[in-house]
């Protein structure tokens, strides 16, 4: 990949071309100012693979495509760049949706995919003449829309369309410096976020350390907007930051239509705050070329789990994240559904099954805790698909029943809750039960009504030999 070369003179040519596009785009701008500001431009070549403007870069200047070919690009929360649009027409601009009021830094990478040639405008001068031209204004801000939605469009093309027609209600970009606080607790919460690039850290009240990030990929800030709840939250950039900001509007339709944005919804809803296992990370990964939902999470210990969540497939996927030294076997269940990776001594490594499966919630903890199956257990897995496990077999101090594997939600954290819960996804938002696999969000319901119960569960069932 070649460097950029030395900026040299724009030749008669290039500076026609210039010329010519800065009219167009600035009409109601007198072309004494508009050759003012071609004078100040500057010739620059790239070869192929070069990179012209970087994302997260600062905006010094606004590039017209004299010659060659570039692709727009975007990263996802991995670091790969996905691509948005190809640029090839002559008198072309690039950048200069960072030069609008408001903005900080580059939102998108572009390469050139060829030999190609550009001239550099300042962004003073490009600044200089937006001031005085209220249609060119107008103009950016509906490129940006588009921009905005295509970017969108992009990082969740693996979900399906966002839509066939244009949305009544396109997201509106942000861009937010390190530190920036983007919503605080107890605000009314009237538009989720998405976030394009950089990281946005959730905080309790009172914490410094934020409990989860959010990557690019994903909204946050949903759930508030569709239960007409206020804010619980600190919300927070890590870094250089750009959202969407996606109108309630829009979430509500698109909860009842579906669609990729609903999709989106559906599949956070088993993605939620798991604090007691440490710091998470959630961002839009993809596996086998399909999209899911990334939870990784640091605990103290050093330990590194990810949990992957497929919302088309409605399966989930977790495991270590460093490799396992010692020897290890994968089990399945009879009917193939469900998939156990076994350390030697039965301690749980990995799990992959459907959404639905009322073990997942055991077995998540099992995996969380460095946790172990018996011989006996592993063998009933095998011939019956049971674990063998007793629903809530783990036990707090007390006696104290433990609902939610995941969590280590008890039945006593369940019935404070409930006081202020007005429904399910309440209860799943103050205690986290019920968030990560979903197996125990049936047991939830019995919390909401009176609190003098014990839940239980009679059946008989053949145990495995050595049991």
């Amino acid at each position: 990949m070649e460097p950029p070369s030395v900026p040299a003179v724009l030749s008669s040519a290039d500076r026609e071309r210039v010329v010519a596009s800065l009219r167009d785009f600035f009409p109601e701008t007198d072309s004494g100012a508009l050759d003012a500001a071609v004078v100040t431009g500057v010739s620059r070549e790239f070869g192929e693979g070069a990179v012209l403007l970087a994302e997260g870069s600062a905006a010094d200047d606004v590039l017209v495509l004299c010659a060659g070919r570039v692709h727009v690009y975007a990263r996802n929360a991995e670091g790969a760049l996905v691509g948005v649009a190809t640029v090839a027409t002559p008198g072309a601009l690039l950048g200069e949706q960072a030069l609008t009021a408001g903005r900080q830094f580059r939102n998108a990478t572009v390469l050139a995919l060829v030999p190609t040639r550009v001239a550099a405008i300042p962004g003073e001068a490009f600044r200089a003449l937006l001031a005085g031209d209220e249609h060119a204004r107008a103009v950016l801000a509906a490129r940006g829309a588009d921009q905005s939605l295509g970017r969108l469009q992009a990082l969740t093309r693996e979900l399906g369309s966002l839509t066939s027609e244009r949305p009544a209600a396109l997201p509106t970009s942000r861009q937010l410096a390190p530190g920036a606080v983007l919503f605080a607790p107890g605000e009314p919460a009237g538009a989720a976020f998405f976030v394009v690039s950089g990281q946005v850290g959730l905080f309790h009240p009172g914490c410094p350390v934020p409990h989860e990030s959010i990557g690019p990929g994903l909204l946050f800030g949903e759930r508030e907007v569709l239960d007409e709840s206020p804010r619980a939250l600190r919300a927070v950039a890590l870094g250089p930051t750009e959202v969407l900001v996606v109108e309630g509007s829009v979430l509500r339709s698109s909860r009842q239509e579906g669609g990729a944005l609903g999709t989106i919804l559906e599949g956070l809803a088993y993605v939620h705050a798991m604090p007691q296992f440490g710091s998470a990370y959630r961002y839009l990964g993809q596996v086998g070329g399909e999209s899911c939902f990334v939870t990784d999470y640091q605990q103290a210990s050093g330990l590194r789990i990810r949990v992957r969540q497929f919302p088309r497939q409605r399966r989930a996927e977790a495991g270590r994240v460093e490799a396992f030294s010692g020897s290890a076997e994968s089990v399945a269940s009879p009917d193939g559904e469900v998939s156990l990776r076994l350390a030697a001594d039965g301690a749980v490594l990995g799990v992959a099954a459907p959404q639905a499966w009322r073990r997942l919630p055991e077995v998540m903890a099992l995996l969380l805790r460095g946790g172990r199956l018996e011989v006996w257990q592993r063998e009933s897995f095998r011939s019956s698909g049971d674990l063998l496990l007793e629903d809530a077999a783990f036990r707090a101090a007390g006696g104290q029943e433990v609902i939610c594997g995941c969590t280590n939600t008890s039945s006593s954290t369940l019935r404070l809750a409930a006081r202020g819960a007005g429904g399910v996804e309440d209860l799943v938002r103050l205690t986290g039960a019920g968030g990560i696999g979903g197996g125990c969000r049936g047991r939830l319901p019995a919390f909401l009504g009176p609190a003098d119960f014990s839940l239980c569960r009679l059946g008989t069932q053949p145990l495995a030999e050595g049991s």
